[in-house]
Formats: C-alpha cells, sequence, structure tokens
C-alpha cells in the first residue's frame, strides 16, 4: 500500500501550483499590455494561447485533483525547471567558443599585430557624451522590425535617417570607430548642403552607400565627391528596396538637379 502524502506536502504543492498559474496570468496581462504589437493575428493568438492554457491547466490541477497527483505535478514541475537551468548554466560554462563578429576582429587584429578599439559602441558614445559631445550611435532601417525595439516605437514610425546635428558612432571593422556629425537631415554629408538645393547627385542606399566603418577618404561617396563635389549621400544602413523608396521620395524628390553640361553631362 503506498504511504500517504502529509497533509502540509500536499498543501504546499497547490499553493505551487496555484503560484505558477498566476504567473501564467500575469504574463498573459503582460503581452496584452502593447507587447503584441509586432506579431499578426495568428502569432497574438498563439503567444497568448500557450500561457493562458497553462494558467488553466495548473489552476486546475491545484484545485480539482487529489494530493498524490498535485505533488506528482508539481515535483515534476519543480525537476523540469531545475533541468533547465542546469543545461542553461552548463551551456554558460562549456559552450564551444563562438564569439561575436567584433571579437573576431579584434583577434585577427592582435594576429596582425595592428591596434584595435575594443570598445563597444555604447561605450564610445557614453565617452563622447562625458566629454559634452552630442553622440548617439548610428541605427538601421531593420531596427524597427525588431520586435522589442518595434514594441517602443509609434505604429507608423520607421527611421529614414539618424539624428540630425549629432556626432553619429557607427561601427568599427577596421581598427577605429566611424564616427561622422550628421546634417541637418541625419545623413553623412557636409552640413548645409542637402539644405542649400545645390546638389548634382543624389545617392540612396544602405551601409555601402553611408560608408559604414570605413574612412571617409576610402569609401564609394568620397570617391565619388572626388567628381561631383556636390553629391548627397542619403544612405543608411539596413533597409531594402522600400525604405530605399522612402528615402528617395522623402528626400531627393524635393531637390531640382541643375541640367547637366560640362564633365557632368554624358
Amino acid at each position: 500500500m503506498r504511504p500517504r502524502v502529509p497533509p502540509f506536502v500536499a498543501w504546499i504543492s497547490r499553493l505551487f501550483l496555484l503560484g505558477v498559474s498566476l504567473l501564467c496570468l500575469a504574463y498573459v496581462a503582460f503581452l496584452f499590455a502593447g507587447r503584441l504589437n509586432a506579431y499578426t493575428v495568428p502569432g497574438r493568438f498563439l503567444m497568448l494561447l500557450a500561457p493562458f492554457a497553462g494558467a488553466v491547466a495548473f489552476g486546475y490541477i491545484a484545485v480539482r485533483i487529489g494530493p498524490r497527483g498535485v505533488v506528482r505535478v508539481a515535483r515534476e514541475l519543480v525537476l523540469f525547471g531545475a533541468t533547465l537551468l542546469a543545461v542553461e548554466t552548463a551551456i554558460a560554462i562549456w559552450s564551444p567558443d563562438t564569439p561575436s563578429a567584433q571579437l573576431t576582429r579584434l583577434r585577427v587584429a592582435h594576429k596582425l599585430g595592428l591596434p584595435f578599439d575594443r570598445r563597444t559602441k555604447t561605450e564610445v558614445t557614453q565617452e563622447l557624451r562625458d566629454r559634452g559631445v552630442d553622440a548617439l550611435p548610428g541605427i538601421s532601417r531593420e531596427w524597427p522590425q525588431i520586435s522589442a525595439v518595434r514594441q517602443q516605437l509609434p505604429a507608423q514610425l520607421y527611421p529614414l535617417s539618424d539624428a540630425s546635428n549629432a556626432s553619429i558612432v557607427e561601427c568599427n571593422e577596421t581598427g577605429k570607430y566611424l564616427v561622422f556629425h550628421s546634417d541637418e537631415f541625419g545623413f553623412n554629408n557636409p552640413p548645409g548642403l542637402i539644405a542649400s538645393g545645390h546638389v548634382d547627385v543624389a545617392a540612396v542606399g544602405a551601409s555601402f552607400t553611408l560608408g559604414h566603418c570605413q574612412a571617409p577618404e576610402v569609401t564609394l561617396i568620397g570617391r565619388l565627391r572626388k567628381i561631383y563635389p556636390r553629391l548627397a549621400n542619403f544612405g543608411i544602413a539596413g533597409g531594402g528596396t522600400l525604405a530605399m523608396l522612402g528615402s528617395f521620395r522623402e528626400y531627393v524628390e524635393p531637390l531640382r538637379p541643375p541640367p547637366a553640361h560640362g564633365r557632368y553631362a554624358r
């Protein structure tokens, strides 16, 4: 005959399962508080279904199932959680070395005996701000599509440029961070170029157009500006055709370049 479950053990197990049920309901409420905007309707349904089903199931077990069943479910749930924690700890300790791209560049630079700024973009930005510089990290057109970022932005906001009139900290692929001062529209241009309306060439694109992580003199736009000094750069990292079309309609269409003549004519 099986031993009888002590009443206090059964009550502790019931309270534990009720607590898990309440946590599931709290997570459902957390999702309802503006955390589902980035998902489609089927995605929202699935995101809500799992924790709600868990809340109902654990609540039912805590209230309706007998002492032996309650203790068994609580014990299995605790063991499952402990197993997950142990696996995560083991992965963190013994996982294979898979460094980030930045760490890979740092190691290659070290092997070649080249200097490399090992600071993160956040650290560079903060150090500039501590010195009184209005510095901000560079953004990407792809950022608003990331769920965690999308939830913090207005529904129809999709940035097409960086912050205006600020020192933009872009990235580091050559050992030194690219930091440029954005123009009045948030692009990598000499101040006043776009506002003057005297633009001969407009370049729209992604990171190659922006001059991502490279010194200005060696970038595509830097080389073209030696031929076309009044070249306006509307590049920003990331994005696809529709985002570039948005940049074109927002910033390039209002410009009216002069008729081609001389060396600008084809």
